[in-house]
């Protein structure tokens, strides 16, 4: 009865300290990943989650994943070699709070290979970047459990011709018992399509855009140093990314000035959008 009772202790010991152990991310202990993403672990003929250990607990969780650009815009698209903001935020569904979350994000290609664009050193306080020599991918997640439920870091676009690629997020809130026990989970994804130009080719298909009033109030002046003879569509976005005015303007090769009527829009900040058929700039601007 002694060894039996010994045996005991010692297995739930031992099923603690490796659950603690995930509590520092699943890639920095297992090399591998739990985000759902394809080539991943596989539980039940599906990728690994998660939501395969913490599950059926009462703090149900939500997931939000957003690639964030410059201005902070949302976006589903991503321009070769711009650097971009991934955040995932971990919600409450229920009435009771996690004590602590754990979140994981992988970026992979249409052909399951690891898109490593994750720049050291831009994490939130509660991540950290991890490779997982395992699964080969490289993972931004929690380095503890995280008393955040938000989780981010830059994020570097790869090269023109990479095509289409997907983020795969998986969190957790849990109750910190010590086990997986109570807790739950979410999982979700973000496809980014391809953009027109890298950044470094805007300056060669598109050309110099200088805002010459900003702030600005009643017109919004822009000094345009085409590259090509084309036609230019300027639009002012909500930082949402909707349109709020726009127009399109055919201009010759060099310097010119475009004013643009603002006395309708309210005070506040906003997106310059200049685009040609080639290649597309953006910049922060603010009315008082």
């Amino acid at each position: 009865m002694r060894t039996k009772f010994t045996f005991t202790i010692f297995f739930v010991a031992l099923f603690a300290t490796l659950w603690l152990s995930n509590s520092s991310g699943r890639a920095t202990v297992s090399g591998s990943g739990s985000t759902g993403a394809p080539g991943e672990d596989v539980v039940g003929g599906v990728p690994r989650t998660c939501g395969g250990c913490h599950a059926g607990g009462t703090i149900p969780v939500t997931l939000g994943l957003q690639v964030l650009d410059a201005q902070g815009t949302v976006t589903t698209k991503y321009s070769p070699g711009s650097t971009y903001t991934v955040k995932a935020i971990v919600g409450v569904a229920g009435a009771t709070k996690p004590k602590a979350y754990g979140c994981q994000i992988v970026c992979i290609d249409s052909k399951n290979a690891d898109v490593n664009g994750w720049v050291l050193g831009t994490t939130s306080a509660n991540s950290k970047i991890t490779s997982g020599p395992v699964s080969k991918r490289t993972y931004l997640e929690q380095n503890k459990a995280s008393v955040s439920n938000e989780f981010s870091g830059k994020w570097t676009a790869p090269a023109k011709g990479t095509g289409e690629i997907t983020f795969y997020a998986a969190c957790n809130g849990n109750n910190q018992s010590g086990s997986s026990s109570g807790d739950n989970a979410a999982n979700t994804k973000v496809v980014l399509s391809e953009g027109l130009v890298g950044v470094n080719d805007v300056a060669t298909k598109l050309g110099q855009v200088e805002v010459l009033s900003n702030p600005f109030q009643s017109e919004l002046v822009l000094n345009i140093q085409a590259a090509q003879q084309t036609d230019y569509s300027v639009r002012i976005m909500g930082l949402d990314g909707r349109t709020l005015q726009s127009m399109t303007q055919s201009l010759l090769i060099g310097e010119q000035t475009i004013s643009i009527p603002t006395a309708g829009l309210p005070t506040g900040t906003y997106i310059l959008s200049v685009q040609t058929k080639d290649a597309i700039v953006g910049k922060k601007i603010v009315k008082y």
